[in-house]
């Protein structure tokens, strides 16, 4: 049966003289050796976001888009039949 048993694993590496090499604290995926896969590469963010005085700025960034964003207020109550309303 076509797709049987097929699985979707997510992960980041890094690229290094011509081998995929995953970062550290990544599960490796659940795969007999030898087993042959698909790869999509997509370059990921760069990492000095993260670290120090990047992540700090990120973080505020993050924290003002929320404020700006926020679910707080009045929003308008459904009843239980507009919950219930099918289509």
């Amino acid at each position: 049966m076509k797709g049987a048993g097929k699985t979707t694993t997510w992960l980041r590496a890094t690229y290094r003289d011509g081998v995929f090499i995953p970062l550290p604290g990544q599960l490796p995926p659940d795969l007999p050796e030898e087993t042959e896969v698909e790869l999509t590469v997509r370059e990921a963010s760069p990492r000095a976001a993260v670290n120090g005085e990047g992540r700090a700025a990120l973080l505020r960034e993050i924290a003002a888009s929320m404020r700006t964003n926020s679910f707080t207020g009045d929003p308008p109550r459904l009843t239980r039949d507009e919950l219930q309303e099918r289509r």
